[in-house]
């Protein structure tokens, strides 16, 4: 489905989220049991840009300057930036694994997630600077 918001009765509206809510069936997991699952990737805690995503498509490319290499299911070092892009709607179409550290904050919620059919198959990517 589509949502639209808008700032006021005098600005046209745009694409937004009002409620969005990641839940899972399954028990959240601890952040060792996170890595462990994901095996070798890369552990980003935050990014910049993401307001440049684009919202119909859902691609976005972000850079971070807060990344661990995980080799494993240890982190094994950290890069000093990379970019990070990919497809937002195919990350969260694959196998999503949450956190147990779930939070809900207005009309978001948010905490770890690990997205391991995407780091395999779908191709977000990491590009070391």
């Amino acid at each position: 489905t589509g949502s639209a918001s808008s700032g006021g009765h005098q600005s046209p509206p745009s694409t937004g989220c009002t409620e969005l809510f990641l839940t899972s069936s399954e028990q959240g997991k601890s952040m060792d049991d996170l890595l462990k699952h994901m095996g070798d990737g890369y552990l980003v805690n935050s990014v910049m840009g993401a307001h440049t995503a684009n919202p119909s498509s859902g691609d976005f490319s972000v850079t971070t300057s807060s990344i661990l290499k995980v080799e494993g299911g240890e982190i094994v070092g950290s890069l000093k930036q990379a970019g990070f892009s990919g497809n937002l709607a195919k990350a969260l179409n694959g196998a999503v694994v949450l956190g147990a550290d779930v939070r809900r904050q207005g009309s978001y919620s948010s905490g770890s997630m690990h997205l391991p059919d995407v780091l395999m198959m779908d191709g977000l990517r990491i590009n070391p600077a």
